[in-house]
């Protein structure tokens, strides 16, 4: 299933503006990542952009190490994160060490650029 430039549009978008947002159903408030056409909740096609606050918890962890993926230094650890509004995303964890990477640690996002677009990644959580 392909999703139209329209619902992705908008998260590039907001990354070129240093937000990050997700899609919000405007019929049951449910917020969605990856975008989609539908509300998997009410079956709504009604959404609008809603900025996240970037702040959240390691869920899960790998570490990359091959093959070489340009952009991205290797070793390269990617991460599922626990947004704090209750949704998760997956995001490099290079803006921080990897020793130091565990299950339940804080982060929050660090907006960067890859190849020449704007890009995000998360690092440790500033006190």
């Amino acid at each position: 299933m392909s999703i139209s430039s329209k619902e992705f549009a908008f998260f590039y978008e907001g990354l070129e503006h240093r937000e990050l947002l997700m899609q919000s159903c405007t019929d049951c408030n449910s917020i969605r990542n990856p975008p989609t056409t539908m509300c998997s909740q009410c079956g709504s096609f009604e959404w609008a952009p809603v900025k996240m606050s970037g702040r959240g918890e390691v869920y899960s962890y790998t570490v990359h190490h091959y093959p070489p993926l340009e952009g991205f230094a290797l070793p390269h650890p990617v991460g599922v994160v626990d947004l704090a509004e209750g949704v998760r995303v997956v995001a490099g964890l290079d803006g921080m060490e990897i020793a130091d990477i565990e299950i339940g640690k804080p982060v929050e996002i660090e907006f960067t650029q890859r190849n020449g677009r704007a890009s995000f990644r998360f690092g440790p959580a500033s006190q």
